[in-house]
């Protein structure tokens, strides 16, 4: 009888999922290779319709992709189990009640919302990076009568910026502050584009605060470097992630952010058979600048590596990471967005309704290519109330 091979997953994130997929379509009818998705929940979590969570545009269930669901009756076996440790002397992966080994290992753990030692933040501040963050969120903001009250969302990327345009849209008396500690806003567009964008905040009732830093975050403010204090119900933390705990004493070549440094092929630097991918991946494009932290890119490294593994146990070359990444799109409440896409080469700017059209449509392809029609429906259902 010829040996199993055991390739492992750790992380159901995009990234893991989109791995897990990809194998699974490489090895349907190999019974000589096992592939193990291993996560800490039993579902994927939808993170880009976080915010909507939160507004009460979608329920919490919208959020949660069923892992077991997605792979019944595929060669994917799904392991609810939180891994504590990675042996990669020894090839296995350990909880605290199991051992998971493995002949390939693909790393897409994640990462968790960074406090920057900010006296305060852990404790007086809200986050919004996985579904029990957002639903904790939500939750603290029902306890809000009307619209009397001051919210602070700090960091002004993508998640602070349709956080505060989905809070704004549901408190229309509320006083909404955004904390962008950049001098710049939304620096990755045009001129044109970022004053459209601040003006669109203007009109949603959004006070941007550029150049400010937080130096300490209290239960009713937080205070800036320069000394301003600015009042505040509630502070919503969105400015910046750190890698999963489990990295921490893994063996393996990492940045000052706990990512870990790849070769070509996604293979860590220094163990050939561990894969590294999404938020966990070190790597720059071909002009020297960082892969941003974006779904796209998280699924790209992941087909990626699982691509890899295949061609690794088939003896053949393996592909280079050159991820052809289609632009973004960010909400700014209601019915307001900007797409900065490319598309045939050409790269152009949408704003407005149009744009958000796009995400929904971006958001409901995903649906229904792990959950089918009936996921779209009923999600186009909650966004569009209909």
């Amino acid at each position: 009888m010829s040996q199993v091979i055991k390739i492992a997953i750790l992380g159901a994130g995009y990234a893991g999922v989109a791995a897990a997929r990809k194998l699974e379509k490489k090895y349907r009818s190999k019974s000589d290779v096992q592939i193990l998705l291993i996560d800490a929940l039993p579902f994927h979590t939808m993170r880009t319709i976080l915010h909507e969570v939160v507004a009460g545009v979608t329920d919490e269930d919208m959020a949660k992709i069923n892992l077991v669901e997605v792979f019944k009756d595929t060669r994917v076996q799904v392991i609810e189990d939180y891994i504590v440790e990675i042996d990669v002397e020894d090839q296995v992966l350990l909880s605290k009640s199991a051992r998971y080994g493995y002949d390939y290992l693909i790393i897409g753990a994640g990462s968790n919302t960074k406090s920057l030692s900010i006296k305060g933040m852990d404790r007086c501040s809200h986050s919004i990076w996985n579904l029990k963050d957002a639903i904790s969120l939500g939750r603290a903001l029902d306890n809000f009568e009307g619209d009397d009250v001051n919210i602070t969302v700090v960091g002004a990327g993508f998640t602070g910026v349709e956080v505060a345009g989905e809070l704004a849209g549901r408190w229309h008396q509320a006083k909404i502050s955004l904390i962008n500690s950049k001098s710049v806003f939304m620096p990755e567009y045009s001129l044109k584009t970022r004053r459209k964008a601040e003006h669109q905040l203007e009109i949603l009732g959004v006070s941007l605060i550029n150049k400010a830093r937080v130096s300490e975050v209290k239960h009713e403010n937080l205070i800036l470097e320069d000394g301003r204090v600015i009042q505040s119900n509630l502070i919503v933390w969105t400015a910046g992630t750190e890698d999963r705990e489990v990295l921490d004493g893994l063996k393996l070549t990492k940045n000052t952010k706990g990512q870990l440094a790849v070769n070509a092929y996604l293979q860590s630097i220094d163990d050939q058979r561990i894969f590294v991918v999404g938020d966990n991946l070190m790597y720059e494009d071909e002009d020297g600048a960082p892969i941003p932290k974006m779904v796209e890119h998280a699924r790209a490294s992941g087909s990626l590596a699982a691509e890899n593994i295949y061609r690794a146990m088939a003896g053949k070359p393996p592909v280079k990471y050159r991820p052809k990444l289609h632009g973004s799109v960010v909400s700014m409440g209601g019915m307001y967005g900007i797409a900065h896409l490319k598309v045939a080469g050409i790269n152009m700017t949408i704003r407005g309704r149009s744009a958000i059209l796009i995400k929904h449509g971006i958001h409901s392809h995903y649906f229904y290519s792990l959950l089918g029609w009936p996921r779209v429906k009923a999600y186009l259902r909650q966004v569009f109330m209909v």
